[in-house]
């Protein structure tokens, strides 16, 4: 039943995450709910997976339609894979009793951002 559960949330997550972003803020706390013996760690991955694979469809799909800068792709990639790498090994050395505070608050304050900055992404909100 679990498993059917976390179907759902990650469909609904990636729904969400497909129209407004922050499709993580659903799912994560799914996981801790549904799977409370999972570590922050294997959680987390879980999460950063499915969202690698929704981000990939989106921009192969995205590429058709429009050019895309791969330089600076490149580099911006390059960039995250170093810096999640070390996201990763520092998250890895903490013990779950000091994450999931940590987590809820960081779930918390990016919803309170992230419902309240409708327009972030547009680009009225640059210019």
């Amino acid at each position: 039943m679990e498993f059917y559960l976390l179907c759902f949330f990650a469909f609904l997550a990636g729904f969400i995450d497909s129209i407004v972003g922050g499709g993580g803020l659903v799912q994560i706390p799914a996981f801790f709910i549904l799977y409370p013996q999972l570590t922050v760690p294997n959680i987390i991955g879980s999460n950063r997976l499915a969202s690698a694979a929704g981000t990939s469809v989106a921009a192969w799909n995205y590429s058709r339609v429009v050019a895309i800068p791969w330089k600076t792709v490149l580099y911006a990639g390059l960039s995250a894979a170093i810096c999640s790498y070390f996201g990763a090994t520092v998250q890895s050395m903490l013990p779950s009793e000091v994450l999931k505070p940590i987590i809820l608050v960081l779930i918390v304050v990016i919803a309170i951002h992230t419902f309240r900055k409708k327009i972030s992404g547009s680009m009225n909100h640059f210019g």
